[in-house]
Parts: structure tokens; C-alpha cells; sequence
């Protein structure tokens, strides 16, 4: 039996655990003050009417890749949180309204908004019944539109929305309307935050042969890897997911455009609802070998246009999409570049996601070729698509899987050249084949012009058959420690963490107060004065003993106050 390991990480208090554009903080009804607060008596359970071991089954047979994986079934709810919440005012003088909703059985709750516009002042936090995992605070500027939204997956089966009203005499109501939530069965990662999961539920799911992108064989793809994402669709009743990368035009201008498959947002006679497609970059691990729990750098974002679709049948299988907002800079995401030559390369990779699983690179060693992809349903368009077969590497062989459809094949150039359909290749079939769209059918090359992507890649109309990429930056970010002028990390030599290190970047300031508190409030260590450092002027200090959950550490120095959270 595994023992299991605690995991501690240490993340600037804005920014989420798992992070979309929100501005950090702690609800009201954290605080130890309000420790009366008790967990609300008002629960809205959302009734599954669909049969889960059939849903299983029926995943369970699909073996094509050029199906996506779905991972949820949709569920309606029709709760408005400031008609159907529990409002407060509390001791401290704040108002918050908060709305329990619950799915039994449910892996993960994604919540959908047919409605979410949250007034100037005001604030949402959404987290787990065991106040653990935390998402938020949400604000004005999250959704400006305040039209239809989509938050990420709070996992467990029940989560509450706690709103914060503006400090005003009369306060406007939010706008908060969860539509519809998605209850995750299948395929989900296990949650970071729980006592224990099966490793069956999905995270770290994908085959043993994938090799993780931080490995070595990922070395000389650090840069493109960072354009690459997860998404999750809804389409019809389900969600869905698959792979995809960011892809520049010839302006270089940072439009969010991003290239999949036609497949993934296409199931029958549904189309997914593109405007709550959520986009997962940077989720990874840092490393080659698989960590025990889920990556917590992931930033996300919400919403896309369709631009152009091409689809299996008589087609290339592409999707060009253009997100719905700017990225942030911090995303530190890539716009990858493209060739449209139609030239074999002799090596080169896929970066994707398998099963969902965290971002994975499969190695080619042998040319491509040119194919036409052809399955029970459909035939492609005649020679739309490169075929390649994947090699072993030194971490292991890997291939692609069900949640890869869409990611992008890169040549020996690190330009894309294409983006998975589907193929036979898999952990128990390494010599299996590929099929990859080719960019070069995408850009202009079927009979029917609404189906070429060049007017969006190309919108400068140069004479162009390759075009490097570029970042998200005019400036590179300073990144890492230098961010902060105080800092904390984790002694690397213990395997479990115990030690937390503490330290200002400027020998000239010093620490005057270090303060640690659980998520209710309750102070854990608050020590003033002098501190002992040792000969590189870092403070100690010794965690032994104290529960898993989130902690605040603050550090008050001569250059001001700074906080961290920390999860243990």
C-alpha cells in the first residue's frame, strides 16, 4: 500500500489554487470572529436522473480518438443566488449571501451561468463543504459582459457561492444565475484536497508509456509546450474534452486564436457552446517524474468564437477558435508558429493531453507521410492528413490516447504542422498510426472557401508559408523569486516538507513579524522581534505536526506587508 504523501505548496495570495482572472482574498465567513457560522442547513441537491455505471459503459467502448472523452453529464439547476441564498449580515458589518449545491456522487462540480454580472464592490468565492479548496474572489472585472460564464471544477460532490455584497447603503444585487452544473464521473483527477482517492479516478490516468513534457525529451519544446491547453466542452447534455494550442497570425498581434479538431465540438446533431469552453494552460508537472497530486499553477480562461470549422468527412478535421477575451500577460502562454509547405518532416512531436491527464509529449523519429483518414462514419478529405508512428524515447514510448484529439504535431522545426483526428497508436499499440490534419488543407486548400483558416492566420495577405511564433509579452516577466521581495519555499532536502524557509530578496529590509493562520482565522504562529537566520539570512520554521488544509502567512518588513498561501 502507498503511504500517502503531503504536499505542500506555496502560491502568492492573488493567485488561485487553480487560477482564472480573479483577485484572490478569503470569504467573510472564514474569519474566527464569525466562527458561529455554521455550515448552512439549506442545501439545494440537484437530482441525477442519469444512469452512471451506463455512462461508464458506454465510455468504455469508445476506442476511436476522433470521439472526445466526455468526463460529465449536464444537470439543470435554475438556483439565482440572490433569490435562492441565505443572506447575512455579519458582526463585522458585512452582508454575504451563500448558496449550497449539491450533487451527490459527483467527482468534481463545474458550474454553468446563464447570468453572472457582479456589481462594482461586490465579491464571489466559490469553495468545497470542507473549506479547503478555494476559488476566487470573483469580481466586477471578471465577466464584464455579464453574460453567460463558467467556473472551474470545484471537486467533491457539494461547494458553496459566497457572495459579498459592497460596502453601500444600498448595495446592487448580483446577477448570478447557475444555469446548469456538470457532474463529473469519469475521468477526473483526484483531488488534491482529499484524505484519499483511488489513483483509478483519473489524474495520472493516461498510459504508463506517456512521457511527461518537463522530461528530457520535452527540453527543446519548453516554448511551444506553453501555447498548449486542455479544454473542457459542453456539447448537448455532456462534457467533453480535448487538446488544442494557441497559433499565431501574420499581424503578430496576440489574437487569441486556437486550433483543435473539428471533432471536438461536434457530437451528432449537437454543437458545443463555445462561449463557456474552458481553457486549462499550464497544467503540468513541473518535473519528469508524475507527482502525487494535481498540478495548482493551471491558469485558465473562459469563452470562445468559432472561426472556422472543417470537418472529418470531406474535410481536414480542423477548428480554428478565437477566445473571447485578451490574455492576461502573467498567462506567460505562446502563440505557436505554423508551415504550410507541405513538406515531410523527419522528426519532430505532439504535445497534448491524454485521458486529460497533465501535459504530455510523444516523440516521431520516422517522416511523416501523407494519408487519408478514414473511420466507420468518415473519410477525409484525399491526403488531408499527415500519418506518423511514434518512437521510444529514454522516459518512455509515447503515443496518444482519448483527450488528445485536437493537440498539435509540431515538425523538426517546432512549427506546427497539423492536429490529431484520431489513429490506432496507444500504450498496447506503440507501432499503431496517427492521423493529423494537416495545417497546410486548414489554411486554404479544400474546394470550399468558408473552410480555410487563412483569412484568420493570414490577415495581412503576405506571401508566407511559415511564420515563427511569439509569447505573450513585449517585455519578458521578471518570474520567480524576484517577484517577491519576501518569499517562502519549502526545504528541498525533506522529503514531507516540514520546514518552511522564509527570506527577503534585499539584505537591506528585514522580517519584523511573521504571522500564520488557518483558513477560519485562528492564529497558528505569531512571532514578533528578532529572528534567528542562519548563515544565508533565511528564517526557519518547523511545521511539524500541524493538520493538511490552507494557511495565510504574513510577513510584515520595513518595505511593507506580504502574504502567501500555503497548502499543506
Amino acid at each position: 500500500m502507498k503511504k500517502p504523501i503531503v504536499l505542500l505548496l506555496i502560491i502568492s495570495l492573488s493567485t488561485l489554487l487553480s487560477a482564472q482572472v480573479s483577485e484572490g482574498g478569503i470569504p467573510p465567513s472564514f474569519d474566527a470572529v464569525e466562527a458561529k457560522i455554521q455550515r448552512s442547513e439549506r442545501i439545494y441537491d440537484i437530482r441525477l436522473t442519469a444512469d452512471i455505471n451506463k455512462l461508464k459503459q458506454e465510455d468504455a467502448l469508445v476506442t476511436d480518438k476522433n470521439i472526445p472523452s466526455r468526463v460529465a453529464v449536464i444537470v439543470p439547476v435554475n438556483k439565482d443566488l440572490a433569490r435562492d441564498g441565505e443572506w447575512q449580515t455579519l458582526e463585522s458589518g458585512e452582508t454575504i449571501c451563500r448558496l449550497t449545491l449539491k450533487s451527490e456522487g459527483a467527482k468534481g462540480i463545474v458550474l454553468y451561468y446563464s447570468k453572472f454580472r457582479i456589481p462594482y464592490g461586490g465579491k464571489l468565492f466559490i469553495y468545497d463543504k470542507d473549506q479547503i479548496q478555494l476559488l476566487g474572489a470573483y469580481t466586477h472585472r471578471t465577466n464584464p459582459r455579464g453574460a453567460e460564464f463558467v467556473t472551474e471544477m470545484v471537486y467533491g460532490d457539494e461547494l458553496v457561492l459566497e457572495y459579498v455584497a459592497p460596502s453601500t447603503d444600498k448595495p446592487e444585487k448580483p446577477q448570478i444565475v447557475v444555469s446548469d452544473l456538470a457532474h463529473a464521473y469519469n475521468h477526473i483527477e483526484d483531488n488534491i484536497y482529499a484524505k484519499a482517492l483511488p489513483d483509478s479516478t483519473g489524474f495520472r490516468a493516461s498510459g504508463s508509456c506517456q512521457v511527461n513534457i518537463n522530461c528530457p525529451e520535452g527540453n527543446s519544446w519548453q516554448v511551444q509546450k506553453k501555447g498548449v491547453a486542455r479544454t473542457y466542452t459542453k456539447i448537448g447534455t455532456f462534457m467533453y474534452r480535448c487538446s488544442g494550442t494557441l497559433i499565431n497570425n501574420t499581424n503578430n498581434d496576440k489574437r487569441a486564436f486556437f486550433l483543435s479538431a473539428y471533432h471536438c465540438f461536434y457530437q451528432g446533431r449537437y454543437t458545443a457552446d463555445f462561449n463557456t469552453i474552458l481553457f486549462y494552460f499550464n497544467y503540468e508537472f513541473p518535473g519528469c517524474t508524475n507527482g502525487v497530486y494535481t498540478p495548482t499553477e493551471t491558469k485558465t480562461l473562459v469563452g470562445a468564437q468559432l472561426r472556422v470549422a472543417s470537418p472529418i468527412d470531406g474535410g481536414s478535421d480542423g477548428a480554428l477558435l478565437e477566445l473571447l477575451n485578451p490574455i492576461p500577460d502573467d498567462y506567460d502562454v505562446y502563440f505557436n508558429g505554423w508551415d504550410i509547405t507541405n513538406t515531410p518532416s523527419p522528426n519532430g512531436v505532439c504535445i497534448h493531453h491524454p485521458q486529460g491527464d497533465v501535459k504530455k509529449v510523444s516523440t516521431y523519429t520516422t517522416a511523416t507521410t501523407t494519408g487519408t483518414y478514414s473511420d466507420t462514419d468518415d473519410t477525409s478529405i484525399a491526403n488531408a492528413h499527415w500519418v506518423i508512428t511514434f518512437s521510444q524515447t529514454t522516459n518512455g514510448h509515447g503515443t496518444t490516447e482519448g483527450g488528445s484529439s485536437g493537440s498539435p504535431l509540431f515538425n523538426k522545426n517546432g512549427l506546427l504542422i497539423g492536429s490529431l483526428t484520431g489513429g490506432s497508436s496507444g500504450c498496447t499499440n506503440r507501432a499503431g498510426e496517427d492521423y493529423f490534419g494537416k495545417i497546410f488543407y486548414h489554411y486554404d486548400q479544400h474546394p470550399n472557401t468558408t473552410y480555410h483558416m487563412k483569412p484568420y492566420l493570414n490577415p495581412s495577405g503576405e506571401t508566407v508559408t511559415t511564420l515563427p511564433g511569439r509569447h505573450n509579452y513585449d517585455i519578458p516577466p521578471v518570474v520567480g523569486e524576484d517577484l517577491k521581495p519576501v518569499f517562502a519555499y519549502w526545504d528541498p532536502l525533506e522529503g514531507y516538507h516540514l520546514t518552511l524557509r522564509v527570506r527577503v530578496r534585499d539584505a537591506e529590509n528585514e522580517i519584523s513579524r511573521i504571522r500564520i493562520v488557518n483558513f477560519r482565522g485562528y492564529t497558528i504562529l505569531d512571532k514578533n522581534g528578532k529572528f534567528d537566520l542562519d548563515l544565508e539570512g533565511i528564517i526557519k520554521i518547523d511545521t511539524t505536526g500541524w493538520p493538511r488544509g490552507l494557511y495565510i502567512l504574513i510577513a510584515d518588513t520595513k518595505d511593507g506587508r506580504f502574504s502567501f498561501k500555503l497548502i499543506k
